[in-house]
């Protein structure tokens, strides 16, 4: 059942390539191109084969990108109330922050030991 997920996930990702690639080139009115349904399936069979290819790594470079992702994604928490928090005054939103910031440096701590506990195996 998971490849089923994976594979319909795929194609919608290689459905979006078509629709970037014909709004990137000028749209349907203005001339752009339409990848042929013949393309999108090569769309397709690339993502699929780069899910293989990624899938067949060691489980610690897997673990390693695992990790990068989390630490992105709290990146972005971090900015983005940043963002928002520079946009309002200080004072009004200042516990936002705090939490924020409390939330991330707990996820970190968590992601780390988790890390070095399972890296000495």
């Amino acid at each position: 059942m998971q490849w089923a997920v994976t594979t319909s996930v795929d194609y919608s990702l290689a459905q979006l390539i078509q629709v970037i690639i014909l709004l990137a080139t000028g749209g349907k009115n203005g001339g752009g191109y339409l990848a042929s349904k013949y393309v999108v399936i090569a769309f397709h069979a690339a993502i699929l084969l780069s899910h293989a290819v990624i899938n067949s790594l060691p489980i610690t470079v897997l673990s390693f990108f695992g990790q990068f992702a989390a630490a992105w994604n709290m990146l972005g928490k971090v900015v983005t109330h940043s963002l928002h928090l520079a946009s309002y005054s200080w004072q009004a939103h200042a516990w936002q922050w705090q939490h924020s910031l409390a939330f991330c440096l707990r996820l970190l701590r968590c992601m780390s030991v988790r890390y070095w506990s399972t890296s000495s195996e």
